[in-house]
């Protein structure tokens, strides 16, 4: 209720280097050797494109080096949290989630009794307290006993947000079944849900920055962009660099916001709130590209509706928001996403061996 914050980067991080310590003195343990070959190539890509070019330069920010690579810390400890502890349970999360979103009601409806129409947030930012109540809506087809006043819940919490990213890819997430149910069911719910949206739109107002920013951020890559040469399209930018391009100055309150909490001078890669744009400026365009399309190809392959889910709201959260290294939200969608794959892996397995007991030497 108060104005304070946790400051999850210091939590991960500890609990980071505690698991390498507990691997260290546990002989037992054994990681997946397809985890041990993507984390050597995960060591080498960060020895290629971070330790090096600040040993070689000295101009380099460090804490823009650190703001960029956060997502890798994420990563590593979610692959060696499930390689030791197994994966997470959805029931466990789900409820997680009910509870959370109870809370953030509460705050929301407390903030809106002051007289404010503002966003209530509870971890950290409300757009972030979205996208995790999302992630796990995702999985409420595979809870056993849920209560329906749980699933609504969980779709209150995400508009009280005012998050019209999130709300966005909650409506995305029904159109997408309605679908493929009957197209023709989109007739009577779209128009209920464009007065719903826009209802929640409105009370926010038009006219704040915050409103705004998402597409200023797309506008100053694009100067970038048009002034980068072939290499830094294709390979991108040195992480911790200061990017010498023309700020517009609506980009400008970003700029002297970082200046001012981190005293960083000029623009850093990490002041681009979209996972888009922020592995375009640092790992090159075609990397952009590869992660979209990765997305998109998993929900098209896809049989199971949570990873469907999953790659629908991360396509669309990552348009506005550094998905991969939000402090309070990362760690969570990496593991929830292995734990799909996992998932996936496991459906696939059980119907491959129910079809090999239907066939015994070439006959049924």
């Amino acid at each position: 209720m108060g104005k304070g914050e946790v400051n999850y980067d210091y939590v991960w991080v500890l609990v980071f280097i505690v698991l390498l310590i507990y691997i260290a003195l546990k002989k037992k343990i054994r990681l997946k050797k397809k985890n041990i070959y993507f984390l050597i190539v995960l060591l080498f890509l960060v020895v290629l494109k971070y330790i090096l070019p600040w040993i070689y330069d000295s101009h380099l920010s460090i804490t823009g080096s650190i703001m960029d690579g956060k997502w890798i810390v994420y990563l590593v400890l979610a692959i060696l949290w499930i390689d030791m502890f197994g994966y997470p349970s959805i029931n466990k999360m789900y409820k997680a989630g009910v509870f959370f979103s109870i809370i953030y009601i509460l705050k929301t409806l407390y903030v809106i009794s002051t007289g404010q129409l503002s966003r209530g947030g509870v971890l950290l930012e409300a757009n972030y307290d979205g996208f995790m109540i999302l992630m796990v809506y995702c999985f409420r087809e595979q809870i056993n006993n849920k209560k329906k006043w749980e699933v609504g819940v969980l779709i209150l919490a995400t508009f009280l947000t005012f998050s019209r990213t999130g709300i966005f890819a909650l409506f995305a997430i029904w159109f997408a079944k309605i679908m493929r149910r009957n197209v023709l069911l989109l007739i009577p719910v779209v128009p209920v849900m464009l007065g719903i949206a826009y209802l929640g739109f409105s009370m926010r107002g038009a006219d704040s920055a915050g409103n705004l920013d998402r597409f200023v951020y797309w506008q100053q890559a694009f100067i970038l962009f048009n002034q980068s040469d072939l290499v830094e399209l294709l390979f991108g930018y040195t992480p911790g660099e200061s990017l010498n391009v023309p700020i517009l100055p609506e980009f400008s309150w970003t700029v002297n916001l970082f200046e001012e909490m981190r005293n960083l001078n000029g623009v850093f890669p990490f002041m681009f709130h979209s996972t888009y744009l922020r592995l375009a400026i640092i790992w090159g365009i075609p990397i952009a590209l590869f992660f979209a399309l990765f997305l998109i190809v998993r929900y098209i392959k896809s049989s199971q509706e949570p990873m469907k889910q999953l790659c629908l709201i991360t396509l669309i959260q990552s348009f506005s928001l550094s998905s991969l290294t939000l402090p309070n939200v990362s760690l969570l969608l990496f593991m929830l996403f292995i734990t799909a794959m996992h998932q996936e892996y496991i459906v696939k397995r059980d119907k491959e061996y129910c079809a090999s007991l239907l066939f015994t030497n070439g006959k049924i």
